[in-house]
Formats: C-alpha cells, sequence, structure tokens
C-alpha cells in the first residue's frame, strides 16, 4: 500500500483543548479535504484516543530535526519563514493546508516517521507519566530534585517509592544502581548518574 500523507489540524473556542465549547477539526491530503464543526459534551478521554488507533507526528519535533536552530518552531513562524507565505490564524482548513505543504516541501516527513511518530498507546502513557511525576510534586517544592529530572524519572515509570524503596533495600548504592542504570536502546543513565544529585536525594530519604 503506497503511503499517504493526512494532515490533521484541530481549531478550538477555549485554551483548554479538553473542555472547548466548539471544535472545528480538518484534515487533508494532496487531492481531499475534510472540515467539521463540532460541539463536545464531555472531556475527550485517554481511551477514547487509544481506541481509535491513529497514530501521529508532531510538526514541532519533525522541524526541530528538519531545520534545527531556529528562533521559534510555532506554524505561523514556519509559514512565514520557510514558505514565505502569511499565516492566517483560527481556521483549521487553511492550517491543514500549509501544514501539509510544509512537511511536503520541507520536511522529508518520511525519513522521521519511525523515530516521531506517537504510538496509539501514547494517551496511556503519558497519563501513567504525570501520575508518576505528581508523586515528586513535594520534592520538587522543596527543591530536592529539579522538575526536568523529576520528569525523566516519571517518564521512566520511576515513582517517588520506588526511590525509597532502593534506599531500604540497598542504601546509597541501591539508589545510585536504580537511576543510573543504563538504557538499552541509548546506553545513557536511565534517570542520572551525577554524584551530587544522588547524593541530595539519599541524604533526604535518610532524614525522612
Amino acid at each position: 500500500m503506497e503511503e499517504e500523507e493526512n494532515i490533521l489540524e484541530k481549531e478550538k473556542s477555549q485554551k483548554n483543548s479538553r473542555y472547548s465549547d466548539i471544535t472545528q477539526i480538518a484534515a487533508c491530503n494532496v487531492d481531499r479535504i475534510f472540515s467539521r464543526y463540532i460541539f463536545p459534551n464531555q472531556s475527550i478521554s485517554a481511551e477514547a484516543s487509544r481506541i481509535t488507533g491513529l497514530t501521529v507526528v508532531d510538526s514541532l519535533n519533525l522541524f526541530k530535526q528538519v531545520v534545527p536552530g531556529l528562533a521559534s518552531y510555532s506554524q505561523s513562524f514556519l509559514v512565514n519563514n520557510l514558505l514565505g507565505q502569511e499565516y492566517e490564524s483560527h481556521n483549521a482548513v487553511h492550517d491543514a493546508r500549509l501544514l501539509l505543504k510544509l512537511i511536503t516541501d520541507k520536511g522529508n516527513i518520511f525519513n522521521y516517521l519511525d523515530d516521531l511518530a506517537f504510538s496509539p498507546n501514547y494517551p496511556d502513557q503519558y497519563h501513567l507519566q504525570l501520575c508518576n511525576l505528581k508523586t515528586y510534586s513535594k520534592e520538587i517544592n522543596e527543591k530536592v530534585i529539579s522538575k526536568a529530572m523529576a520528569l525523566k524519572a516519571a517518564k521512566s515509570n520511576l515513582k517517588l517509592c520506588h526511590l525509597k524503596m532502593s534506599i531500604d533495600r540497598g542504601g546509597k548504592m541501591g539508589l545510585k544502581a536504580l537511576l543510573s542504570e543504563k538504557s538499552v536502546k541509548t546506553g545513557d543513565a536511565r534517570v542520572t548518574k551525577n554524584k551530587k544529585i544522588l547524593q541530595r536525594i539519599f541524604e533526604y530519604f535518610e532524614k525522612q
């Protein structure tokens, strides 16, 4: 089957996309356009996203790889600077057409699909990451751990209780083994191997 690029855009009447009064959904490929206005009567759940089984690529991450070093990666900036066209906001059909032109003319999208595509399970994975991250709220506020480091731990499926458990079982070396475990895919530390960060976390739990 020949691969086909389908571009999806969404415009909403409120900033919170899960609770918009009116939402315009538009999609296009080279020769077809779809556009509908809908009135959502409930939030868009992670389960609804999972059931559709759609895979998407975020244009932000795509163009950061294709054209590194730009001052901005907003769609309006990309359209103005890469295509030399004016950007008309709040029109999903117009946005979809411009995004299609961006990725076909400038984006080399098929070279990056495997690396940048979100899996159908992404909504569930993202929800899990947020739940994991919330367990670090107190420690982030007390500057025991930075938000960036906590997010890295959350993405690797570690809650705060896992850090405490590693210390209870193996002391400082147990914490180090957990957080500095090498990724099979990249060879990088699971979270960190920085001695100062490890020491700060260890001392925090020792005082509890």
